[in-house]
């Protein structure tokens, strides 16, 4: 077994199985002092918007929603996942951090999520009119 000890780091090689040209890495990091993280808390934090908190081995973490190094990149659910909203009566709009689904134009939300129809005056629902 090889020991590797740096300031802030500590490795543990271990083979896998009989096989040595296999091996297994873990590391363990030390706590680095906010707003640093990283090898040497060498970097510095600067999370956007998006950022849920700053992890002191890896950095910005981001909220769901958001992406990038700085959690600043907006996620485009709507692009991504083009069925999110999970009904063709439904249009999705990317929203900061989050989306919307709306029912399409001359369609409305009935009690059970559902896009209807108005086809009358006294706005009885129906899909067909």
């Amino acid at each position: 077994m090889l020991f590797l000890i740096t300031m802030l780091y500590f490795y543990r090689v271990v083979p896998l199985a009989h096989d040595y040209d296999l091996y297994v890495v873990f590391c363990d990091v030390s706590e680095c002092a906010f707003p640093n993280y990283g090898v040497n808390c060498a970097n510095t934090c600067s999370c956007g918007l998006g950022a849920d908190r700053c992890d002191p081995a890896l950095g910005c973490v981001c909220l769901s929603g958001w992406t990038g190094i700085t959690c600043d990149d907006n996620v485009n659910e709507c692009t991504d996942n083009p069925d999110i909203c999970g009904d063709n009566d439904k249009v999705c709009t990317d929203i900061i951090g989050s989306f919307t689904c709306t029912c399409r134009t001359g369609l409305q939300l009935d009690g059970n999520s559902i896009c209807v129809g108005m086809c009358n005056l006294n706005y009885s629902f129906s899909k067909t009119c």
